[in-house]
This record gives C-alpha cells, sequence and structure tokens, in this order.
C-alpha cells in the first residue's frame, strides 16, 4: 500500500459483521485491526466456510483523512478486496462498502460489507476473530 501523510482516523480493533453477496446469501465476516501507521493499517480478517475450514487472511490496508479505506488480503483459499467508508461517531466504529473475493479455483463472490467494532471483555485466550 502506498504511504500517507495525512491525517488518518484511528482504526484499530475487531470489528464484526455481516458480508452479504450480490445472490442475497449473508455471511458472518470479522476484520481484526492489529497494527497501524499513519494511514497505512494490517491484520487479519476471517469467514466461516460452509465446505470446511474457516476462510483465513492476512491483509494490508490504507484509510485516508475522509474515512475511505482501500484493503487487500491474501490467503489459502484466495485473494480478497474491499473498499469501504469508515465511521466514528456516538454509534461507535464503523466500516460499510464491497467486497470481493476470488477464490482459489477461479470463482468469484463479491456484494455489501458492514462490521461494527466490537469491545473485547475478559480473558480472549484461543479466540480468534471468527469465532
Amino acid at each position: 500500500m502506498q504511504d500517507f501523510d495525512g491525517d488518518a482516523p484511528e482504526v484499530g480493533g475487531l470489528y464484526r459483521g455481516t458480508a452479504t453477496s450480490d445472490g442475497g446469501v449473508a455471511h458472518d465476516f470479522a476484520l481484526d485491526i492489529e497494527g497501524q501507521d499513519h494511514g497505512n493499517f494490517e491484520g487479519g480478517a476471517s469467514a466461516p466456510n460452509t465446505t470446511g475450514d474457516p476462510l483465513l487472511f492476512d491483509f494490508d490496508g490504507r484509510i485516508d483523512d475522509k474515512g475511505h479505506a482501500s484493503v487487500v488480503g491474501l490467503g489459502p483459499a484466495g485473494t480478497f478486496f474491499v473498499e469501504a467508508q469508515f465511521e466514528s461517531g456516538e454509534g461507535g466504529k464503523t466500516f460499510s462498502g464491497e467486497y470481493m473475493i476470488i477464490f482459489a479455483d477461479g470463482s468469484i463472490e463479491q456484494g455489501t460489507l458492514d462490521l461494527s467494532m466490537t469491545q473485547i471483555i475478559g480473558d480472549t485466550t484461543g479466540v480468534s476473530p471468527g469465532a
């Protein structure tokens, strides 16, 4: 991702929500932003998989001073892309936008994504973002 020198919002944390494909299929999705350096951030993403192990991705992202975020992730299942708008207010921190997954077998899923920051309380030992 390209370096960013502006005043990017702080977006670190665990976001959970729903990815809804253009075909109308909704499933859970988690984005765990583990590190941020100005407008650049990184972490891990996960989603359940109806045919086997959960889908896991490592990702890099970028957010500008207006809250527009771009994310690119890579994992054993394939590659994913997110274009989303970040909001922070009384309702908490959220990402809303569009996603596309290009699976390793060449198939594609795309749709909308709505995520909210999750506050973690207590011991989280052994808990993954997709749990």
